[in-house]
């Protein structure tokens, strides 16, 4: 996945992480290569002070991307009931199942 991620970094796609992440496990990640590296920006929950799927979290992503209009922006989750919240309010969302393969082509899609 962090390959696919990659490229997508490397094509000039922003990617910003919003993860459910309690503060310890957050403040992990923002010091790890790949996430300093990769992401324009990285939200967590507890910092925000609400949990996907409520609707707080996706308006916080959204504005922390810069971009007016929803359906731009590509929400990428394993979880289906969290993919479901997003597009419930616009978000183009696409269930990660594990396959690199299909994140790689949502991505592309994205971008084109």
């Amino acid at each position: 996945m962090l390959a696919v991620l990659e490229r997508a970094r490397g094509g000039g796609l922003p990617l910003f992480l919003l993860s459910n992440a309690p503060l310890n496990l957050g403040d992990t990640l923002d010091a790890t290569d790949w996430c300093r590296r990769l992401m324009t920006r990285a939200l967590y929950s507890a910092r925000l002070q609400t949990v996907k799927p409520a609707p707080a979290v996706y308006r916080y992503g959204l504005a922390a991307t810069g971009v007016r209009d929803p359906r731009r922006v590509l929400f990428v989750d394993d979880r289906a009931d969290i993919c479901r919240a997003g597009g419930g309010l616009g978000l183009r969302t696409p269930h990660y199942t594990g396959r690199s393969a299909d994140l790689a082509a949502a991505l592309a899609n994205s971008a084109g």
